[in-house]
């Protein structure tokens, strides 16, 4: 049982029972209530059941720190991403401006790019990876995914080794107008080059 400020939880004792509320950071914290049957379940069970509610099979959202961590070897991690920042080259503004967008998303995301590029190991097989995150604009593509995909299939031909790309997205950010429409060409071609290397190039 649940109320706005926290979670009462009933616990029996000698046929009778009391009831404790819990603070709703610790709530935060520990509990998760799955969206299709409604149950609070307790986040570490979610987590070791693979992000997936016990009760009724649905599943839970996964970060891209989430994702990553589901598919690599323990301990293979190693960040491959350029240092490299949006730009705001339209001076494009909605209800926000676009410089205003990027700083909250990461603050949000704690990324500075709505991609994550590592070379890792699956199964004791090397991979360049990326991990699109969608709470990051929508992990929508400007300028920087975009050259943080090519960086990232450039280093699996570097290394020679596949390269999976984990997408997550709603398409072209229209902050960035063309030049977020570039991007596509921009990565057709290094995936030419790739393929011409005789490279996988595994998308999930």
């Amino acid at each position: 049982m649940a109320h706005e400020e926290g979670v009462t939880m009933t616990i029996f004792k000698d046929k009778q029972y009391f009831r404790v509320n819990l603070e709703k950071e610790a709530d935060e914290a520990l509990w998760l209530r799955c969206k299709s049957c409604g149950e609070l379940v307790f986040k570490k069970r979610v987590r070791e059941n693979n992000n997936i509610c016990p009760n009724c099979g649905e599943y839970f959202f996964l970060t891209a720190r989430e994702r990553i961590e589901s598919l690599i070897d323990e301990e293979s991690f190693e960040d491959v991403s350029k240092p490299i920042v949006a730009d705001d080259p339209l001076g494009f503004q909605d209800e926000k401006p676009y410089p205003q967008r990027l700083k909250e998303a990461q603050e949000k995301t704690g990324l500075p790019s709505a991609i994550i590029l590592a070379s890792a190991s699956i199964s004791k097989i090397p991979v360049v990876i990326g991990v699109m995150e969608f709470q990051f604009i929508g992990g929508s593509m400007g300028s920087v995914m975009g050259e943080q995909i090519c960086h990232g299939m450039e280093e699996a031909i570097e290394r020679r080794c596949p390269f999976v790309l984990v997408s997550s997205s709603g398409g072209a950010r229209m902050q960035e107008g063309a030049f977020a429409l570039l991007q596509m060409v921009k990565t057709t071609a290094v995936r030419a080059r790739l393929a011409k290397e005789r490279l996988p190039f595994i998308s999930v």
